[in-house]
């Protein structure tokens, strides 16, 4: 990501803020609405944890869930690699002719 991505006016940084204010806007939102409903709100997200935990802790799909994770984990790591080392290409080149005689 260069400099010029990120000036005060772009559409990029616009993008982003815009961003940022819906996470922060819709998260204030929920727990303005889970400080009101407080008794319903611990009820419900105990109920759903411990139903996604128990499902999430089973072997096979703890091991799925972790092998689709980490492939995942390594395409990203890969993709931001590639991203940065993208004008780092070197040649190397061959002295040797080609079907020549190796003694010569």
């Amino acid at each position: 990501m260069s400099s010029g991505d990120l000036k005060a006016n772009s559409p990029r940084r616009r993008r982003i803020g815009d961003g940022v204010y819906y996470l922060l806007a819709g998260g204030g939102g929920l727990l303005v609405l889970g400080a009101i409903y407080r008794e319903q709100t611990l009820g419900l997200l105990r109920d759903t944890l411990r139903g996604v935990f128990g499902l999430l802790f089973t072997p096979v799909i703890l091991e799925t869930s972790l092998a689709l994770g980490g492939f995942c984990l390594v395409i990203l790591v890969n993709g931001y690699l590639r991203r940065e080392q993208r004008d780092e290409w070197v040649e190397i080149e061959d002295d040797e002719r080609v079907g020549g005689d190796p003694r010569e």
